[in-house]
Parts: C-alpha cells; sequence; structure tokens
C-alpha cells in the first residue's frame, strides 16, 4: 500500500508539473485545433462534391439525356493504378456527395477523428510528448533532486503513467471536442444542401467505432513511449526530435515489418478512408502477426525505457 500511495504521489506531481507548465494545455489546444480543421475540410468536401453533381446533372440535362433514369442505372468504377473508370458518371457524383454529407453526421465523427489524428498527427503528437516528460528533468537539473525522494524505478513509472493518463485525456477531449463542432458545421451544410435528396444512396455500413478507438490509444501510447526512450537516451530535446521528424516524415516505410507498415495492416482492417486522409497502402502482413509484433515493440521499449534508466548509474544511486 506504501509502495502504491508513493507512486500515486509522483504521479500526481508529474500530472502537476505538466499543468502548471501549460505544456499539457497546449498540447490538448493544438489537437483540437487540428480535429476542428479536419471538420472544415469535410464540410468544404461536402460542398464541392454537391457542386460537381449539379454541375453534372445540368451538362446531362442541356444534352437531352434522361438524368433521373441515369441516376437509378448501377455504378461501375474500374480502378487502374490510380486512373479510376466511370461508366455513370452522375451517379458517381451523387454516390460521393451523399458519401461526403454522412461523413459530417454526428454519428461518424468520431471515426472521421480517429482516421484523421491517429495517423497523422496523434504519433507526431505523443512521440514529443514523450520526449518532453523523459528529458524536462535532465534539462532543468532536477533529476538527482526526484531521485532522492523517490526510487529511479517508481520515478520511471510515475512519468510513463503520467504520459499515458495525459494522453488518453488529450484523445478523449479531442474527441469530445470534434463531436459537439460537428453538430454546427453540418448545420452549415444542410442551410445549402438538400440532405434529403441524397438520403437513398446505397453506401457501405460505418464500420465499430471501439477497435478504431483502440488501436488509436495503443498506437499513441507505442509512439509516446518511444518518444520517451528517445528522450532518456539523449537526456534532451533537440537531437531526438529531429531523428523522430526525420523517422517519421522524411524516411519511406521501410519494409513490411516497419511499426508504420504494421499499423497501416490493422488501420486497413478497421477504417475506410474515405475522408480527406487516405493511409498508403501497406504490405502485406496477417493481421495478428501485426497485433503480436507491435505489441511486443510497445513492450521492449518499455522494459528498455527501465534499462537504460537502470544504467544511467550516477542519477540511480
Amino acid at each position: 500500500m506504501k509502495n502504491t500511495n508513493s507512486i500515486f504521489n509522483s504521479v500526481s506531481t508529474e500530472l502537476k508539473y505538466q499543468v502548471y507548465s501549460h505544456v499539457l494545455t497546449v498540447v490538448l489546444i493544438i489537437s483540437i485545433a487540428l480535429s476542428i480543421v479536419n471538420l472544415y475540410g469535410l464540410m468544404k468536401k461536402a460542398d464541392s462534391s454537391y457542386t460537381l453533381y449539379l454541375k453534372t446533372y445540368a451538362g446531362y440535362e442541356q444534352q437531352g439525356m434522361d438524368v433521373e433514369e441515369m441516376l437509378k442505372a448501377p455504378l461501375s468504377v474500374d480502378k487502374t493504378g490510380h486512373l479510376e473508370m466511370i461508366d455513370n458518371p452522375i451517379r458517381y457524383n451523387y454516390e460521393e456527395t451523399a458519401s461526403a454529407l454522412r461523413l459530417l453526421k454526428s454519428e461518424n465523427i468520431m471515426t472521421q477523428t480517429l482516421e484523421w489524428m491517429s495517423f497523422i498527427f496523434f504519433p507526431l503528437i505523443f512521440a514529443l510528448y514523450g520526449i518532453y516528460i523523459s528529458a524536462y528533468d535532465y534539462k532543468y537539473r532536477t533529476i538527482k533532486a526526484k531521485i532522492v525522494r523517490t526510487r529511479w524505478d517508481k520515478l520511471l513509472t510515475a512519468k510513463l503513467l503520467s504520459l499515458y493518463l495525459s494522453g488518453l485525456f488529450i484523445i478523449l477531449c479531442t474527441l469530445a471536442v470534434s463531436y459537439a463542432a460537428s453538430f454546427w458545421f453540418y448545420q452549415q451544410v444542410v442551410e445549402h444542401i438538400p440532405v434529403e435528396q441524397f438520403s437513398h444512396a446505397e453506401l457501405p455500413p460505418a464500420k465499430n467505432v471501439v477497435p478504431q478507438f483502440l488501436l488509436s490509444i495503443g498506437a499513441s501510447f507505442l509512439f509516446a513511449t518511444i518518444g520517451f526512450i528517445l528522450g532518456l537516451l539523449f537526456r534532451g530535446f533537440a537531437v531526438p526530435m529531429i531523428i523522430f521528424f526525420v523517422y517519421d516524415l522524411i524516411v519511406p516505410v521501410l519494409g513490411a515489418y516497419d511499426i508504420r507498415n504494421l499499423i497501416a495492416v490493422i488501420a486497413h482492417e478497421l477504417f475506410d478512408f474515405k475522408g480527406r486522409f487516405q493511409l498508403f497502402t501497406p504490405l502485406p502482413v496477417p493481421s495478428f502477426a501485426a497485433i503480436a509484433l507491435l505489441f511486443v515493440a510497445f513492450i521492449i521499449s518499455l522494459a528498455g525505457s527501465y534499462l537504460l534508466f537502470l544504467r544511467q548509474g550516477k542519477y540511480t544511486s
């Protein structure tokens, strides 16, 4: 019980620092702002899809074609690489408008927010957050004072728990604000688009948001832990930040067992990517193997953090 209370107090101290230093607030604001950008983009996507539909409708109507019959006719889309061959453009634009409107509805916003944030911004946000949490005691030379009051393993556990709790808080708040804001954005759309006109479109059913949320949490915690161990390794901010930026944004996927490819394998099982973000097509890996390898990567990163902190002998005595 004493050990539990000690860890709880240390976690509380770490969380208080993140709050009082405003780092948690800044990261939360950035995350929410990025999710709002996505909602704005979805609104513009609906507007542009409807505008294109109207132009196509008017064009065929001017040619004397029976547009209503064309809307009832089946649609076939043949894909060859990046090219699409569409045999019924008016029906295609109708379906695209209906799909864009559905994406902006509140029941689909969780998926759209997770799709947008989990594979673009959350990896960066939480890796950088992990670097900051592990390195700020070195930067401000407070590590020795903390080790005197708290055993090294308890201090490290508290830092990691505070990192995961903050990450969970940021994700939940981002989803909540995005969900609430979606009502306003949808209202802006329905003021000039007759939504009921597109209610008969044949759209695939929405996927379950729970496994999507779990994947987002798991991937975020993994990147946060990778950032954390990089911060411990270099005992600072600049070098690990540069390393992660280069890996995440510049270096191409390094094969089937690259973490990014493994996450993409699972993501394509859970998400449709019909919104504003299209995740790259991953190299084939069995889904179960991808999950297992990502779990192993998380455990290795976690264990590596403890081992690395232990080996920094002058701070653990």
